[in-house]
């Protein structure tokens, strides 16, 4: 969470986002959760390619070791 920012606030905002969305009704919530889905992925493709730079590049050491018998039992 955001440095500063008591637990109980954060609590509360979440509380809050979702007592709207379920008041508004099923159909906003199914639009509310298409959002919600698209920017998880969104972010989970962020991370994947910092992921695949940070170890293209070896930033802090970082490397792929694939030796004979790893790439047997990937092939397999």
């Amino acid at each position: 969470m955001a440095p500063g920012v008591p637990l109980t606030v954060w609590v509360i905002i979440f509380i809050a986002i979702n007592t709207v969305i379920n008041i508004r009704g099923i159909e906003f919530t199914a639009r509310a959760n298409k959002i919600i889905v698209i920017l998880e992925l969104i972010i989970l493709a962020i991370f994947v390619i910092v992921g695949i730079v940070a170890i293209a590049k070896g930033v802090n050491g970082a490397e792929v070791l694939l030796n004979h018998y790893m790439i047997k039992a990937i092939l397999a």
